[in-house]
């Protein structure tokens, strides 16, 4: 006796409606390699991306400065064309109390974006009167202060209205 084998079964007849959708199903469906190649395309755009917002941020620091040191400044002149004087050199951080009504409480008192505190110098680091910042006795960073010293003057933190001053001062020279 041989064993017995079943016969195939039939299989029902796919109605056309059917055909086409099952074809469109497999067609529109995603292979991994397909998907893989989204995320490695999306993960490079999403660090282009970043690379640029970190930048940017950097950039906007030194704006936020250079917009600042220029109201300061603005200020100072004011408090001249008043005052016939400047105001008195105060402890960087420290606003003058003569010059207190010109500034906007608080501000000066932060730190800079760029890190250190607001100064007035006056009679000092052979200038009559400059406005900056001073970093104390942290080293400052150079490369953010030429970048600055690029928006607002020459590009060389030895020359022009905005300069070094020792090691770690940088003044917007309003008068020499």
């Amino acid at each position: 006796m041989s064993p017995s084998v079943a016969p195939p079964r039939a299989r029902a007849p796919i109605a056309p409606s059917d055909r086409g959708r099952r074809a469109d199903a497999r067609r529109s469906a995603f292979t991994l390699i397909e998907v893989l190649i989204v995320v490695v395309i999306l993960g490079i755009i999403a660090s282009m991306v970043l690379g640029n917002v970190s930048g940017s941020v950097t950039g906007t620091r030194e704006q936020t400065f250079v917009r600042a040191l220029k109201g300061y400044s603005g200020a100072v002149q004011m408090y001249h064309a008043r005052e016939s004087s400047y105001p008195t050199k105060a402890t960087a951080g420290v606003i003058p109390p003569e010059f207190q009504s010109y500034l906007q409480a608080g501000a000066w008192d932060l730190p800079t974006p760029v890190g250190g505190q607001w100064d007035i110098d006056r009679q000092e680091s052979q200038l009559t009167m400059g406005i900056g910042v001073d970093f104390g006795g942290t080293q400052p960073p150079l490369e953010t202060m030429t970048e600055i010293d690029r928006i607002m003057d020459d590009g060389n933190l030895a020359t022009g209205r905005f300069r070094r001053f020792g090691t770690a001062k940088f003044y917007h020279v309003l008068e020499e």
